[in-house]
């Protein structure tokens, strides 16, 4: 299963997948519209029909009715199908459809992107912070050397410069080193946060990145694994 849970899915792939009734509920709001938007997405005419006959129940909860039918009688309901309907003239809910597309495109982004990817995101974010409290970048890639964090020709390259370098040309090297080994690697990130949480100007910088990172991978796990199972 650990193969499967960082597998990478194209967005069109997801859009083939049966929606979660709470997202439809959350994102597709169309009033009175809803009996339009079930019959184009199939649902038998006269459950629409005792759907509309209740009494006591608003278009919100009528259109939960609807799409409760709809995934429970429809093998090959799609989020797809959802985003068609709502664009078809009789609809004609444009502005929904393309929120609730965007919300989609940010639920897959954040389920199956790989690890790797999230890893160089989170690194990247923080580029612009570590090079203004990296005071002291030889330290630093001696600790990061400490942990297989950077190559031991980087080290070296740091160790060397004398100085005429200057303190903003050996943050590059190192900065530029880091993230090359985040990109080969993403588990490295993990190690490089807990250098950077042990120096005192970093440390700060260090926690943000393992609490970050600790999150995005989490949900990543949870969410295909979640898809794994049911």
């Amino acid at each position: 299963m650990a193969q499967d849970v960082h597998k990478e899915r194209s967005f069109d792939a997801f859009l083939s997948s049966a929606p979660l009734l709470p997202e439809l509920v959350e994102h597709i709001d169309v009033g009175t519209k809803w009996h339009l938007l079930g019959t184009l997405l199939h649902v038998d005419d006269k459950k629409l029909d005792g759907i509309e006959q209740l009494q006591g129940h608003d278009d919100t909860s009528k259109t939960l009715k609807m799409f409760q039918h709809w995934l429970t009688t429809t093998p090959t309901a799609s989020r797809r199908q959802v985003l068609e309907a709502l664009r078809k003239r009789v609809v004609n809910e444009h502005t929904v459809a393309n929120k609730y597309e965007k919300y989609l495109k940010e639920l897959h982004d954040t389920t199956y992107a790989p690890p790797s990817t999230e890893a160089v995101s989170i690194f990247q974010m923080n580029i612009q912070s570590l090079n203004k409290a990296l005071v002291s970048p030889v330290q630093v890639s001696q600790l990061l050397y400490c942990k297989r964090c950077i190559s031991e020709a980087t080290l070296d390259e740091m160790e060397r410069m004398d100085q005429s370098r200057s303190l903003d040309d050996k943050k590059t090297i190192l900065l530029t080193a880091m993230k090359e080994t985040v990109s080969n690697d993403y588990r490295k990130l993990k190690n490089i946060a807990k250098v950077l949480s042990d120096v005192e100007g970093t440390r700060h910088i260090g926690r943000e990145i393992v609490t970050k990172y600790g999150k995005a991978l989490n949900i990543v796990i949870l969410l295909s694994a979640y898809e794994y199972y049911y």
